[in-house]
């Protein structure tokens, strides 16, 4: 999978660096790079983060809430301390250590070898940076990109998914009902006429060939119809939203959409009331009501 600031490394524990990692600059000014000639580079050096310091892209030992008893894990500051064979306490934000660090480019492309420990430091220290994409979808959501961080073998690898994905979402559409594409829809925010079974395959296949793995995740969650029945009951006004809340009338169901379908889910009748309202049938309204007045 392609390389992803919101996958944080937070210990080397695990961590694969059989990798060969590519850093380079994505728009390269031309009068930069005629000066290059004469003994001139570019690279970069920390930003800061929230508290002001420098942001070094490592982190402290933490415990791992899948881990049992009281240890710590050791996290990659402290790892890369005992890489680099370093004091302990070097590579903390408020180090001198990090007011002279900078990841230099004499060329086009620097090379990061993970299995280098100097390069390994450069790698969390640069993929932690704001000004530096890591892979290659994320510079068209990175506005801010002036570097790119990227793995050959991971991008190759991420396409080979992707491809998988969307193979798998194609065949898994194709077993689909409607009554279940039509569920698929509604949670998309798409209202098609179960008669309109050209327009609900194209639509289908839209949203599947824009994010296969999206589209695989919802097609195969448990909950799929009473995700569809909350976002009918939205369209329908049965169920309205305030200030972040979702309301029946005047009571609370959630606070967000995963809480209230929880709500739905745990209360058959409330279920029943929300089917008869958009079936608009009066009589089924009376029936659901009569059995449990207490949802209304």
């Amino acid at each position: 999978m392609s390389l992803k600031k919101t996958k944080q490394i937070r210990t080397l524990k695990g961590l694969d660096r059989n990798l060969i990692v590519n850093f380079k600059q994505i728009h390269v000014d031309r009068l930069i790079k005629l000066k290059k000639f004469s003994g001139s580079f570019t690279g970069v050096g920390p930003g800061l983060d929230k508290n002001a310091n420098p942001s070094t892209g490592l982190f402290e030992n933490f415990k791992d809430p899948n881990s049992k008893g009281s240890a710590l894990t050791i996290g990659t500051r402290r790892g890369m301390e005992l890489l680099l064979e370093l004091e302990e306490g070097t590579l903390k934000p408020n180090s001198p250590y990090w007011t002279k660090y900078y990841v230099r480019m004499d060329s086009d492309t620097l090379t990061l070898d993970l299995t280098d420990d100097t390069d390994l430091l450069k790698y969390l220290f640069l993929r932690e940076q704001n000004i530096v994409a890591e892979g290659l979808d994320e510079i068209e959501l990175n506005s801010r990109s002036e570097f790119l961080l990227y793995s050959e073998e991971q991008e190759a690898l991420s396409r080979v998914e992707g491809r998988s994905a969307l193979k798998r979402a194609y065949k898994l559409a194709d077993d689909l009902d409607i009554a279940t594409k039509l569920q698929i829809l509604s949670v998309y925010g798409v209202n098609v006429d179960a008669t309109q079974t050209n327009t609900i395959t194209n639509k289908i296949d839209e949203k599947l060939e824009a994010d296969p793995e999206k589209f695989l995740a919802l097609a195969e969650d448990d909950n799929l119809i009473y995700k569809s029945l909350l976002s009918k009951c939205l369209d329908a006004g049965i169920i309205t939203a305030k200030e972040g809340s979702y309301y029946h009338n005047e009571i609370v169901l959630g606070f967000d959409k995963e809480s209230t379908v929880k709500v739905i889910i745990s209360k058959p009748q409330l279920a029943a009331v929300l089917k008869a309202k958009l079936s608009g049938d009066m009589e089924l309204i009376q029936q659901s009501l009569t059995l449990n007045k207490e949802v209304e």
